[in-house]
This record gives structure tokens, sequence and C-alpha cells, in this order.
């Protein structure tokens, strides 16, 4: 075989047809300077260059660390590749050892090995310091009874909290009643089962009997955190502050550096994050170290969502133990809700949703072709989207309609009359992508409202912002729609401010379609979730599910048997330490 530039002409040529490679084709060319072309090129140089290609597979799915197994189970993408350089023969000992001499240059180490497990150092050292903070948490006290206002035990604190919470169900009243028993508490559950509720009730609860606890509320996002101000009662807000983003509430600075540190830290005794699935580990880890050691976290989010789009899976992992370890004694808590509140009692979407978390693709495929249940829908993808584009119409000339009665329509149309449609797929480009099903809906609704100036606007015309922009108030995921031409003008959907320019927005795409990950923190009336009809890595149980809650009266979904099949029984399974780091630590 000869050795010599192997990779770097297989990327090449793998690049002209998908654009995936471009990435590889970068960081392979990284690795070529850093071990030197000479070494580089060498068998053992392209054997060390494909397991780091590999690695770099995994980082980009959101692992935290790979296992040496991990490295000799090719991904679709490099299988190729693997069977030229024969990685077939590699033994685990013989890919431990090139791990443990890579030749970077100098003194540099990017990486460390852990028992069989490769990371980045720094994803490391997060990991170790998170699981060292939570397996601490025993050591702090959080909330002394005794010193709170009119309160003389925690007898007397769970009496009051029995007596003024009575209409809240068991899972809810436990949180209230167990809340200042740890540092960590976490609080899932699925959409609509009243996380957010709960978390009024919490602020209720410090309000009346904890009155100088300084409290914060932040989320992921600045639409996440948007959402969770939408929540909570204005006096609240008053009190404690209107949620901002943890970056916001750190103050990152526009060059990535966190000013609040262990050095300059938080002045908050009580933090509770909204959305926490969506928190990666490199944000917790800088959350955590900026909190004092007494200082308590509470976390809100639903484990079986989507993650974060970096890397981690923490909410998933730290419910996982609570869930299976019983013979731990964990020290923070997971309170799981139940009971779900947004649909009616005779929507099938809970059912649905059920089914597809728990993995029943039998039971799944029963539910959606069951014509009784009329608010879930299947229907059979073709693979040309062509075929669907009648579809695309329809759901096109819905959302419009319904974004001009919210903002045009007449003032006598109560807003809850008025039902929303959007369109969600797990891609943003590609022929079954965001980019297609909005060009497509936007063209049917320009054909329907052409304007003199041949201007590309019309009322109703939705978009969503991709960049956080203080200048115009505009964040990452607010949507907007037009509501005036000649000149283009838009105004967000959700809190009314005053209309925009055009020629001001920040980057924005068009919204009659989004992604999924998008869409994470919003609801809509009737949703359309389309999947590719091939193979895609995208099509997994947590994103389908992600879908599907997205929905409060009906859900259709487009997809072939064997995509659909493939969704529901196919978990995402982020690689990570934390478990074993914390369970050891536990042990």
């Amino acid at each position: 075989m000869k050795d010599r530039d192997v990779i770097e002409n297989w990327l090449e040529k793998q690049l002209y047809a998908n654009k995936e490679y471009l990435c590889y084709t970068s960081f392979n060319s990284y690795l070529r300077e850093e071990f030197g072309i000479q070494y580089a090129d060498t068998l053992q140089g392209c054997v060390q260059r494909y397991i780091l290609l590999q690695w770099y597979y995994y980082q980009q799915m959101g692992y935290v660390c790979t296992t040496i197994q991990d490295l000799l189970s090719p991904s679709s993408l490099f299988s190729d590749l693997f069977k030229r350089l024969k990685g077939e023969e590699w033994t685990n000992d013989f890919v431990l050892e090139l791990l443990q001499n890579l030749p970077f240059k100098g003194d540099f180490r990017p990486f460390i090995l852990e028992e069989d497990r490769l990371y980045m150092h720094r994803y490391w050292d997060y990991e170790r310091f998170i699981a060292d903070w939570i397996s601490r948490g025993t050591e702090f006290s959080t909330v002394y009874f005794e010193d709170a206002k009119r309160l003389y035990s925690q007898r007397d604190y769970e009496d009051w909290v029995r007596e003024h919470f009575k209409e809240l169900d068991e899972a809810k009243l436990s949180v209230l009643l167990h809340l200042f028993d740890t540092r960590l508490s976490i609080i899932t559950g699925g959409p609509g089962t009243g996380k957010t509720y709960t978390l009024e009730k919490i602020l209720r609860v410090c309000h009346h009997w904890f009155p100088n606890k300084r409290v914060y509320l932040a989320a992921p996002t600045g639409k996440a955190a948007k959402r969770m101000g939408q929540s909570i009662s204005i006096d609240f807000k008053d009190i404690y502050g209107a949620p901002t983003t943890i970056h916001k509430m750190l103050e990152v600075q526009w060059d990535g550096i966190f000013r609040r540190t262990e050095k300059r830290k938080l002045s908050a005794d009580l933090v509770i994050i909204d959305e926490a699935s969506m928190v990666d580990i490199d944000l917790f880890y800088h959350m955590l170290k900026a909190l004092k050691d007494d200082t308590q976290l509470v976390l809100l989010g639903d484990h079986h969502q989507l993650e974060s789009v970096e890397a981690g899976s923490l909410l998933g992992d730290l419910c996982s133990i609570g869930a299976e370890s019983t013979q731990l004694s964990l020290p923070y808590q997971v309170f799981e809700l139940y009971r779900v509140y947004r649909q009616t009692e005779s929507s099938h979407i809970p059912e649905l949703a059920e089914s597809i978390k728990m993995g029943n693709v039998d039971l799944v495929k029963h539910i959606l072709k069951d014509v009784s249940k009329v608010d879930v829908n299947w229907i059979e993808s073709n693979l040309n989207i062509n075929s669907h584009v009648s579809l695309l119409h329809s759901w096109a000339e819905h959302d419009l309609s319904y974004l001009q009665d919210l903002k045009l329509g007449d003032s006598s149309i109560e807003v809850a009359q008025i039902e929303s449609y959007k369109v969600l797929s797990p891609h943003r480009v590609g022929s079954f992508g965001c980019d297609t099903f909005n060009r497509i809906m936007d063209q049917r609704n320009r054909q329907l409202y052409p304007q003199k100036n041949l201007s590309l606007w019309y009322v109703g015309r939705p978009i969503i912002i991709q960049v956080n922009d203080p200048n115009t108030k505009l964040y990452n995921g607010d949507i907007g729609v037009c509501t005036a031409i000649d000149p283009d003008r838009i105004t967000k959907l959700d809190d009314g401010e005053e209309d925009i320019l055009v020629s001001r927005l920040p980057h924005y795409e068009l919204a009659y379609a989004l992604t999924i990950h998008k869409s994470q923190g919003s609801e809509f009336d009737h949703v359309l979730v389309i999947l590719h009809p091939e193979d895609s890595l995208l099509h997994t149980r947590e994103l389908l599910y992600t879908a599907v809650t997205r929905a409060k009266k009906s859900i259709t979904i487009l997809a072939t048997e064997e995509q659909l099949k493939k969704a529901v029984s196919t978990r995402t399974n982020r690689r990570s330490g934390l478990i074993k780091k914390l369970t050891q630590k536990l042990i």
C-alpha cells in the first residue's frame, strides 16, 4: 500500500461529493502541519491522523470523550478509509500506544487518556471539577430554617407549604417541601408538565420566607430567557430582576472571557436555570466556578429532549444517575414531573410522545395509523421533495394567515382563537432541509401577494434572527413578521416592540420552517415534522421527541417507514465520564 498522502487524497475525493468533509479536510491539514509532513505520511503517522479524525467526528457529535472502542468502530463517514488503512487489524493496545505518542510540536499535549477514554485536556478538567463540585454538595448547608422570617423549624415550613399549595400535585409539592435539602436540585419533565409553573411557586416561597435571599434567574439563550420571563409574574421580576442569559449573568466578553470567576464570584444565594438540557459542559463548568460554596443551584429542563449544541449531556447524565443509582446516597435531588397539562385530556400527542420516549416502534406506528386519533398523523414520504410541494404550499398559506391575523387582524379576534402552524426539520440545508422548505413556501405566498415594486417582502412574511445583536435588542432565535412594506418593517412576534426596518436587521433567515434545534422552548398549535427519506445521523429518538412535543393541537409526521423506525429506535449516546467519576466518588 502506498501510504504517502493516502488520507489527504481520499478526503479530497470525498469532498467533491459531500461538503460535510470540509471540516475534516481542514483538520487533517492542521495535523500534517503539526506532525511534520515527513512523519505525517508514514504508516504510523497516517494511522494517528485517522484516529484523530475519527475522534474529531465524535467531538463534532458532542462527545466529551471517546473510548478506544469508539475509535476502532469507524463511523459511516470514514468506513472506507478505515478499510484502506487495514483498520480491522488494529488492536486496543496498538491504538493506545499510538495515542500515548502523538507527535505534536514542543510540549503541546492537547489530549489526555483516562483508563480507555480519550479527552481533550480542558474537557477532562471540566468534567473532574464538575464531579468534585457535585460530590461535595453535602459539605455545605443550604437553608437554616431557624433564621428564616417567621419560621422556627423545618416542620413549620412543611406545614405552611401544604397549607398554601393545596392545588399542587404530589410531584410539585415534593419540590417545594424538599427544595432546600441539597445544594443542587433538578426539576425535570416533559413539555406541559408545569416546570415553569413550579418555578413561580419556588419564587413565592423564597419571597415569603427568605426575603433577603438573592435569586438569579437565567437560561442558555436569549429566547429561552425571554420565555422564562413570560412565565413569571411582574411582581417577581421587579423583586428578582428579569431572567437573563447565562453568558450575561457571567459577564462573558466579546472575546469569550468570563469576568465572573472563582476570583469574582456571583453574589447569588440561589441560581435557577431554565432549559438546562441546552447547557454544555464548558458553560456549566464556568457557571459552577462563579458560584459561592453555599449557593444553591436549581436546574429545570426535559432530559429526554435534544442535548446542547456543544459538547456534553449534563442534564441527561445527572438524571440517569438519579434514576438508576438505588444504592448510592446522591448529594443532589432529581424531581420528575409527569402529569401533562398543556394538551386536553382527549389529545393523543402525549401518548405519541411517551411511546417515542420508550422507543416502542410498533406502538408509535399503531398510534399514527389509528384513524380515530385525528390529531396525530403520518404521511409516507417520497424521495423527491417535489412530490410534497402541495403539502408545503398548504402549510405556507396556513402559517401566513395566522401571522397576518395575529398582527393585522380584527382586534376583536382573541389571540387564543388564532391557530399557529410550523414546519420542523432536523436539517437546515439540502433538498429536505429548512432552506428548501422556506424557499418553496415563500415563493407560494409571494405568488398570492405580489408586490408592485417587485419587493421580496409582503405582510406576514416571517423571519428568525440568527445572531445576538444588542444594538437592535434582537437575539438568536427571535422570530419576527413583516408588518408593513415600502419601507419594509419587521415586528417581533413575542413582545410587540416597535417595528424595525429590514435594512437594520442582523443576520436572519425565513421562518416558515425551523430546525428542530431552533424550535426548542417554543410551541405551536399544529406541527409538521419532515424527516429526510435517506439515512441521517440526526434521526434520533431525542430529536423526534423534541419535535413532537412542540405541538399543542396536532402533529403530522412526513417520513418513510424506515426513517421513522430509525428515529424512534436510535438513542443519542454522547460519551462522557461524568457518571463514572461521580459513581466512584460516591461509593
